[in-house]
């Protein structure tokens, strides 16, 4: 039988087609990621997973090694200007307290608290949520880890990619990055030398307390390294005496001031933050707001605003999952 060139055209496009189904049916089965991971469990399956055994003292080292990480992210002045805040605040509590005091500002101490803390919230907020390691749902237990291996998996328990959202069951992976968006909506810059990515870090720490700000918590590695800052036994020691301070405030509703205060002046150095997430010290994670992750122009655009040229994405901001 002879062969024309419509003959050749046939087979060439069905070994073409073949191939193509032979990829698309490898890469479905391919090894999961080894970078960060997510483990999912339905609740349903075993309620005494690791994910759901989360006693007091887990949740309050969590939260300690939240506002350290929070409070290392942050430039020194931002720091010096909470300091000064803790500092007046509990001046004017304690004249109130006294007998011999006087206040001699209008309204209440703890309400100008709150307004002053107010910019820095998305970046405690979202060192809370990227530091907490697992989270639940009614239905659903989420952990994360550098990798598969490293997670190993129980029987019931889904190992995910936690910046693919190619792996995975979609409706599983959805809802599990959702429920770990600090970690997962995470972006990782490389800038190409150390000086570029402080010099870039200082750049975006400075636009993280405005309200139009996309950005919620900007990290180096040090940060993650939780390396002390200079201030940090001085801002621990007016945590702590405004906490006490607090405690004697006849006004009502402190009580999750005071349990931030408490955790940042009882915050110890830990080994390391987010022991998942490594990253090079050219590089930097940034962390968007939790009201901003549908804003993938924005942020896109106000990172590259202070990156400029030459930066490389490690992971780049993503669109929302649908």
């Amino acid at each position: 039988m002879r062969f024309t060139r419509g003959h050749a055209a046939v087979v060439v496009g069905a070994l073409a087609v073949t191939a193509a189904v032979f990829i698309s049916a490898t890469s479905d089965r391919a090894a999961p990621s080894t970078g960060p991971v997510l483990v999912v469990r339905s609740e349903a399956q075993d309620a005494s997973s690791p994910t759901a055994q989360r006693d007091a003292r887990t949740e309050v080292a969590q939260e300690e090694r939240a506002m350290a990480l929070a409070g290392a992210s942050m430039s020194p002045g931002d720091r010096h200007r909470i300091l000064e805040t803790m500092d007046f605040v509990r001046t004017r509590i304690e004249a109130r307290l006294s007998p011999l005091g006087n206040d001699l500002e209008d309204g209440d101490p703890l309400d100008e608290l709150r307004s002053s803390l107010e910019p820095y919230l998305p970046t405690l907020n979202a060192a809370r949520e990227l530091e907490r390691g697992s989270w639940r749902s009614a239905d659903l237990a989420v952990r994360i880890a550098p990798s598969c291996a490293a997670a190993a998996p129980a029987a019931g328990e889904t190992c995910i990619a936690l910046w693919d959202t190619r792996d995975g069951p979609p409706v599983l992976g959805r809802r599990a990055r959702f429920l770990a968006w600090a970690a997962a909506r995470a972006v990782v810059v490389e800038l190409g030398s150390r000086a570029r990515a402080e010099e870039c870090a200082t750049a975006l720490r400075a636009r993280t307390r405005l309200a139009s700000s996309t950005l919620a918590l900007v990290l180096l590695d040090d940060d993650l390294a939780m390396r002390p800052t200079p201030d940090r036994a001085e801002i621990q020691e007016a945590a702590r005496r405004l906490a006490l301070a607090l405690a004697s405030h006849p006004g009502a509703g402190a009580s999750a001031e005071r349990h931030e205060l408490a955790a940042l002046a009882e915050a110890r150095v830990a080994p390391r933050a987010s022991a998942w997430l490594t990253v090079p010290p050219t590089a930097l994670v940034v962390v968007p707001r939790l009201s901003a992750m549908a804003d993938v122009v924005g942020l896109t655009k106000e990172i590259e605003a202070a990156a400029g040229p030459g930066a490389r994405w490690i992971h780049a901001p993503a669109a929302a999952e649908p």
